[in-house]
């Protein structure tokens, strides 16, 4: 059974009304976890751009730093809970790397050495945002793996142990130019290390609903392992994890997303007024959502089609988990309808889709026909654009073109992850370029807002 047929068959009534990561296969969920922890990744790549244009170099790093010192204590914790591999050590600090948007194997190939409960070491043997860093020169280097890596490694491991200090062996700029492993960290858990201040944008975070939802549980009956409570592995196999499983952690690394995304926000809305601040945060999310859809049509080999489509929608980290977005997917055939409420972990505005909240309470446009776009927009490059079954053009789509067309990420929309083999045992490098998607024959049609409704949007 493909991707598409078993979501499809999760509905009552319309066909794909209830789907969700529960209706995909251990084998798919398996592929779609490393794709959803690179795209997690990502979102920095396609808001960053707009941070230096409107606060420079030293801007973009402060807002960078304050997003992952927000989020990453919070989602860490969670992960740890949800796998059952809670502790005070460094093999703890390892496995909550290895489940990290800010970490995805492969792109970031993350080795470890433990010495002993209180000592260890991890090097990158291939890390893809320096790939994507250096050409920008020195100064960018050095901001990101300076100026950035030291008070973020120190908050996420936080979450583990408070007397935890991650300090740098070696790192970029690279002397000589093609020094390997990129970089090298230690890892010392001492009780006379002093634990770092909790800054006023992590306590902010701590109080989203997003911390707090519950997700769906783990049913330890299920074939494959339950959780991560054994020892620490050198690469995390991931078909080797229960169905149940497999969806947790794909709903956790969904809210793992969302919690970076609101410290995106918290950064900027510091810096800019709220219109200013709404427009640089829709910029990031257009710039990601196609391209996150691009990946998971690609990944779970899903057709040009409406049906296609709603399958990305359903597992779209934008869009997921539904104990955090209160919305509807609902395909009939023929209409492809999504549908979100005001309910739910976003009903203050705590979701990524909820950006535009406050524009669009006061009667101004909407954000959601630029998301839409973005997601047709998926695998369409260089001017390509779609037209619907009569042959029109898709509005929708050439609107995304216009806009969005900057926000190709870099390294990222080609890496292509390793599945023949042990999947995480090595960085298996670059392909060519991926072969380009076709269009979804659809335009976008409608976006209304409602008391009990943020907003709907169908496809035809």
């Amino acid at each position: 059974m493909s991707a598409a047929d078993g979501l499809a068959q999760s509905g009552t009534g319309d066909r794909a009304a209830h789907m969700s990561f529960a209706a995909l296969s251990r084998r798919d969920l398996a592929v779609l976890v490393p794709e959803l922890l690179l795209c997690g990744q990502l979102i920095d790549r396609s808001g960053m751009a707009h941070l230096i244009s409107a606060f420079g170099r030293d801007g973009m790093a402060e807002v960078a730093i304050e997003e992952w010192q927000a989020s990453s204590p919070w989602y860490t914790k969670r992960m740890q809970r949800a796998l059952g591999y809670e502790g005070d050590d460094v093999v703890t600090i390892f496995k909550g790397l290895q489940l990290d948007i800010g970490a995805p194997p492969q792109f970031m190939d993350f080795r470890y050495r433990v010495d002993d409960r209180n000592h260890g070491e991890f090097w990158l043997d291939h890390c893809g945002a320096l790939m994507d860093v250096e050409p920008l020169g020195d100064d960018y280097v050095t901001s990101m793996c300076h100026d950035i890596e030291d008070p973020t490694f120190d908050a996420t491991a936080l979450a583990t142990n408070p007397h935890a200090q991650v300090r740098p062996i070696h790192r970029p700029p690279r002397r000589p130019a093609d020094r390997n492993p990129h970089c090298a960290w230690t890892v010392v858990i001492d009780p006379s290390h002093v634990p770092p201040q909790m800054e006023p944008h992590t306590e902010a975070i701590g109080r989203a609903a997003a911390v707090t939802v519950e997700l769906s549980p783990i049913d330890p009956g299920d074939e494959g392992n339950a959780d991560y409570s054994g020892p620490l592995l050198s690469d995390v196999r991931f078909g080797d994890f229960s169905h149940s499983a497999l969806v947790r952690i794909a709903e956790e690394v969904c809210l793992q997303q969302h919690l970076l995304t609101l410290g995106f926000l918290l950064g900027v809305r510091k810096r800019a007024d709220e219109e200013s601040a709404l427009i640089i945060t829709r910029k990031q999310l257009t710039g990601i959502a196609g391209l996150t859809a691009e990946r998971i049509r690609a990944a779970l080999g899903l057709p040009a089609d409406l049906e296609g489509l709603a399958t990305v929608l359903s597992v779209h980290p934008m869009f997921a988990p539904q104990q955090y977005v209160d919305r509807d997917i609902r395909f009939d055939g023929q209409r492809l309808e999504l549908c979100i409420r005001r309910g739910g972990g976003s009903a203050h505005g705590r979701c990524l889709a909820d950006t535009g909240r406050r524009r669009a309470s006061r009667g101004t446009e909407c954000p959601c026909p630029r998301r839409g776009s973005a997601l047709l927009r998926a695998g369409r490059r260089r001017g390509r654009r779609c037209a619907d079954r009569r042959g029109d053009r898709g509005v929708g789509a050439r609107e995304g073109m216009r806009r969005g067309r900057h926000h190709q990420v870099q390294l990222g929309r080609e890496f292509r992850l390793c599945r023949s083999r042990n999947p995480f045992a090595a960085h298996c490098g670059l392909s060519a370029r991926p072969e380009r998607i076709s269009a979804w024959p659809t335009t976008l049609r409608t976006c209304s807002n409602t008391p009990s409704t943020r907003c709907r949007i169908v496809w035809r």
